[in-house]
């Protein structure tokens, strides 16, 4: 995962509301790491399951440019 400001966008990228993700940062405030885990967990929760899939997982890094986490979604799936 990256940075704060990316990682909102990422959140965002999935559809994920604002204030999910300001109550996300403001839970983990200095760990990104968990940040990235409870955004992508908040994601799996409430994304339509028919969307809820590795191809739009994928995209949405994609779309932010998110490669540090392509590429291990990548390690991860093979």
């Amino acid at each position: 995962m990256r940075g704060k400001k990316e990682k909102k966008n990422e959140g965002r990228e999935l559809g994920i509301k604002q204030v999910d993700l300001n109550i996300i940062k403001s839970d983990f405030p200095n760990d990104t790491a968990e940040q990235g885990f409870q955004m992508l967990y908040k994601w799996f929760q409430c994304c339509d399951p028919a969307n809820r899939t590795l191809k739009t997982l994928t995209e949405a890094l994609e779309e932010i440019e998110c490669f540090d986490a392509l590429e291990r979604l990548s390690l991860d799936t093979n």
